[in-house]
C-alpha cells in the first residue's frame, strides 16, 4: 500500500459482485443454504467478527486459511495463529448485556474500531518485514 488513501481502503466495508459456480449453488440449494449466508457466515468466522457462530466453526475457518497457505510467505506458523488470538481478543470485549445502551455500544464501536486498526497496522508492518 503506498498511498494512506489505499490503506484507509482496507477499513471501509466493500461491497463484492461474484459469479457463483454452478455447482456450488447446487450443494447450497441441496443443503437448503443460500450462498450468502455461507460465504457471510464463512467470512464472520474468519475475521472473528460477533455474528460469528462459535469456537469450532472459528477455528475450523482458521485451519482452512491455514491448510490453504494463505500468508504463509508473510507469517510463520507462531505469528498466523496470534495474529488470530488477538482477534478473538477483541472480539471477546464485547459489553455485557446490562451495559447495552445505544450511546454506550456507538462509543464501543468506535473504540473497537480503533483496536481494529492497531490491530491490523501492527501485522500489515510485521508483514512486510518477513518479506
Amino acid at each position: 500500500m503506498s498511498t494512506a488513501e489505499e490503506k484507509q481502503q482496507v477499513f471501509a466495508w466493500k461491497d463484492l459482485s461474484l459469479r457463483l459456480p454452478p455447482d456450488f449453488s447446487m450443494v447450497c440449494t441441496l443443503l437448503d443454504v443460500s450462498p450468502e449466508q455461507v460465504l457471510i457466515e464463512f467470512m464472520d468466522n474468519v475475521s472473528r467478527r460477533i455474528p460469528s457462530k462459535g469456537d469450532a466453526e472459528r477455528d475450523a475457518a482458521l485451519n482452512y486459511m491455514l491448510h490453504c497457505q494463505y500468508g504463509n510467505h508473510l507469517f510463520n506458523p507462531a505469528d498466523y495463529t496470534a495474529l488470530f488470538k488477538e482477534l478473538d481478543a477483541i472480539r471477546s470485549l464485547w459489553p455485557q448485556p446490562k451495559l447495552q445502551t445505544a450511546a454506550f455500544i456507538d462509543d464501543f464501536v468506535k473504540w473497537r474500531s480503533i483496536l481494529h486498526r492497531n490491530w491490523f497496522n501492527k501485522w500489515y508492518q510485521l508483514s512486510r518485514k518477513i518479506q
